[in-house]
């Protein structure tokens, strides 16, 4: 995400592709074991392949794709927070602010500059 609060989350049909076959458990792919599918902190602090799957596919359908909406970030950030038990206090606890500085440079041709 951007500093200012925008961005989204981008799945690539591919990525799409093996987070569903990983949530129906088809992924033959794969060599993680298949333990049952219970949250993170019934499984002694990891979720299954399987859970981990199906929660992404959540997230998909809760992030706005198309375009930088901040309210589906903000409610991105609070289901994340709920899941983990965390308040927005201790989230913030773990943020250290660094210096960041924009600045306008003056160039004989700007069209010499070529962004890819």
């Amino acid at each position: 995400f951007e500093a200012n609060g925008h961005g989204t989350v981008l799945f690539s049909p591919g990525a799409v592709d093996v987070l569903q076959r990983l949530a129906d458990g088809t992924d033959t792919r794969s060599t993680h074991p298949r333990p049952a599918d219970v949250d993170s902190e019934e499984a002694g602090g990891m979720a299954s392949p399987q859970a981990a799957a199906r929660r992404l596919l959540r997230v998909r359908r809760l992030v706005n794709q198309a375009i930088g909406d901040a309210l589906s970030d903000m409610l991105l950030v609070r289901a994340i927070l709920a899941w983990r038990g965390w308040d927005a206090a201790r989230w913030d606890s773990m943020y250290s602010d660094l210096p960041s500085r924009q600045t306008k440079l003056a160039v004989v041709d700007r069209n010499a500059v070529v962004v890819n």
